[in-house]
């Protein structure tokens, strides 16, 4: 039997982050539980509690864990004792030594998953005749999928669920700073499981800043909503990133960004007319683009146009 009142002790951002859920500025991140874009999901640190403002769902340590991981009560705190490497059985009242939460992510481990990418049958038809994703792009960006669960570390327990899109993200050297998953599940699978989960340890920025390599100022340079909106970017022939959050746009990159003429083309929604509103505040020099009436974002627009041909 556990110490419920031990467990929920715990920094409720620490357990976030145990899960992959980036945490930024304004103790804000990406809600797990539905397509976010301007992290809607906020965390109040007094009452060790979460609620997301987007989709409504909330609670405490125990629940993050168990709506992230799709298991019971139960599992959920034993997830977290076995996480945090305390005693939070009742019966036992000595102490054992806090762990860290501070963790790195384990690059050499997903490097090594990344060596040699393999698009399975799923990912193939999500990217090639859903999305109509250039294969060349898919190929130069180093997406890869798998069919069974991965771990994210050598020694840990499966964190990625399958089948899935691994995304990898690297700096403007070409560093790795995270592989994200995308769950390409359907139906009944769906149920429990997060569709976007990031590792433990991340560093999370704008996506395929290596293109930056490759302008020179005064080139153009589009910004995208989400990876997928930069592929079919890139697929539509732009120099393009995407940018996961607001809350994430790191000063530090912004400044690679002042000296290109950049253009937006915000998905057709509140979430994304704040986005184009906060880019341009950092970026006034970014141009907007309009999407038709009735199209959600370039992702489908693209979809779209390519459809006809």
């Amino acid at each position: 039997m556990y110490d419920l009142e031990k467990i929920k002790k715990i920094e409720i951002e620490d357990v976030a982050r145990m899960l992959g859920i980036m945490v930024g500025k304004g103790h804000a991140a990406l809600c797990p539980f539905h397509a976010d874009r301007v992290a809607s999901l906020h965390f109040n640190k007094d009452k060790q509690h979460w609620k997301c403002y987007a989709c409504s769902k909330k609670g405490d340590q125990i629940t993050l864990v168990k709506e992230y991981l799709g298991v019971s009560f139960k599992a959920a705190c034993e997830w977290i004792v076995a996480n945090e490497g305390i005693d939070c059985c009742e019966q036992k009242p000595e102490k054992t030594e806090r762990k860290s939460t501070t963790m790195e992510m384990d690059s050499d481990y997903l490097e090594w998953i990344l060596e040699k990418p393999r698009l399975n049958e799923k990912a193939r038809r999500f990217l090639f005749e859903e999305r109509h994703i250039d294969p060349k792009v898919a190929e130069s960006l180093g997406l890869t999928s798998t069919d069974m669960p991965l771990p994210c570390t050598r020694n840990g327990r499966d964190f990625y669920d399958a089948p899935s899109l691994l995304i990898p993200y690297r700096d403007i050297d070409g560093k790795l700073m995270t592989v994200q998953g995308r769950w390409l599940g359907s139906g009944e699978e769906t149920k429990g499981k997060p569709r976007f989960r990031f590792p433990p340890g991340s560093k999370l920025g704008l996506y395929n800043l290596q293109v930056l390599r490759q302008l020179k100022k005064g080139d153009e340079l589009w910004i995208a909503e989400g990876p997928s909106d930069c592929w079919a970017m890139l697929s539509a022939g732009h120099a393009a990133i995407a940018v996961p959050s607001a809350t994430l746009l790191m000063e530090r990159e912004v400044d690679l960004l002042r000296d290109l003429r950049t253009h937006m083309v915000p998905d057709n929604d509140a979430p994304g007319r704040q986005l184009f509103a906060k880019v341009k505040e950092l970026l006034p020099q970014t141009v907007m683009h309009e999407l038709p009436e009735g199209v959600k974002d370039f992702g489908e627009k693209w979809k779209g146009e390519r459809g006809k041909n």
